[in-house]
């Protein structure tokens, strides 16, 4: 798996870049741990994506002013958690060649899963606006209280984030990069998921979810909202609880659908809450979601995947409707 890799440059004046020398590394770097970028694309086309043309370059030397900058707030976060490699598409995938892109495509379920942490742009609409915010930190108040004493009062505000129950057709505005369809299975494979919007930070793991406000907590152990929500373990056990916030919750609060075992009726789940993204190309329908597929066949010998559906609940797998009406319950055409 190709990845970034960042090392000293000893010979540069820059205090902030002489720590960087970023090249496209090959496999030999396996084992080490990295972290995975998760960003929107946009319409900007970012000066370093690798192309056939591009990629003996990249193999040598990446320059700093050619990474857009939330390449570049990326490549600086990891580098305070002593990281020094980082996975992101634009870069690791060859973008002007097919065979590659669709070679690379069928690993991203391994990229995520396997990567120590993955880092979200949430609130960025391309690469070039950043993962940084300048939001006010906590202010403080002063109060006077019984007996004339003073006390300092940290405060700071409930965020109307993500995670706090907005409608739907703002959550894309809010956040873009959660309203993207290839996004879906990076929260969904990923061990651990930090996301950077406009107002916050916010957590995500195998545990718990968590931001800075508060607003927003759960322990999927002893919260009784996250009893409710379906999981993934039961079909992946190795994969991140599916997912801690689903589409639905963004956008009425915690959905309080019966817990279920059953691995089908969460695949069913799953399918429901993608099919609500967006996608560039219509060609990326399955393949955004093959990830997720693979998780589950590798735990489901018995079972064979069938563009979307599955072997053994193919009557099942085709019981779904729509809930736009009878008018789209009976299209003109296929």
């Amino acid at each position: 798996m190709r990845r970034v890799r960042m090392a000293r440059a000893p010979f540069c004046t820059d205090p902030r870049l002489s720590w960087l020398v970023a090249t496209l590394s090959g496999d030999h770097t396996e084992d080490a741990p990295y972290a995975a970028l998760s960003h929107c694309w946009g319409a900007y086309e970012p000066l370093c994506k690798t192309t056939r043309g591009t990629i003996a370059d990249r193999k040598t030397r990446i320059p700093w002013s050619l990474l857009p900058k939330t390449f570049q707030d990326a490549i600086e976060f990891i580098r305070r958690l002593g990281l020094r490699y980082l996975w992101i598409d634009t870069i690791c995938i060859i973008q002007d060649d097919t065979e590659d892109w669709l070679r690379e495509s069928t690993r991203m379920h391994s990229v995520y899963k396997n990567a120590f942490l993955t880092i979200a742009a949430a609130s960025s609409r391309d690469s070039r606006d950043g993962l940084f915010s300048r939001t006010p930190g906590p202010f403080k108040i002063a109060t006077l209280a019984k007996g004339s004493s003073w006390y300092n009062l940290l405060a700071r505000p409930y965020y109307n984030h993500m995670f706090s129950g907005t409608r739907r057709e703002t959550i894309p505005t809010e956040t873009p990069l959660l309203g993207r369809g290839w996004v879906f299975q990076e929260r969904l494979l990923s061990p651990r998921v930090l996301y950077f919007t406009n107002m916050e930070l916010v957590w995500e793991c195998r545990r718990a979810a968590n931001c800075e406000c508060l607003k927003f907590r759960t322990d999927v152990t002893t919260s009784s909202a996250a009893k409710h929500q379906f999981r993934l373990e039961q079909c992946v056990p190795t994969s991140t609880t599916l997912s801690m916030v689903s589409v639905s919750d963004w956008s009425s609060g915690w959905s309080y659908r019966p817990f279920t075992d059953d691995w089908i009726d969460i695949w069913h789940t799953i399918v429901g809450e993608y099919s609500q993204l967006k996608l560039t190309k219509e060609s990326d329908r399955l393949p955004a979601l093959s990830g997720v597929a693979q998780e589950i066949a590798i735990r489901r010998s018995d079972e064979k995947y069938l563009a979307g559906l599955w072997s053994g609940s193919l009557k099942k797998d085709l019981m779904w409707y729509t809930h736009r009406g009878v008018e789209s319950m009976f299209p003109a055409s296929i």
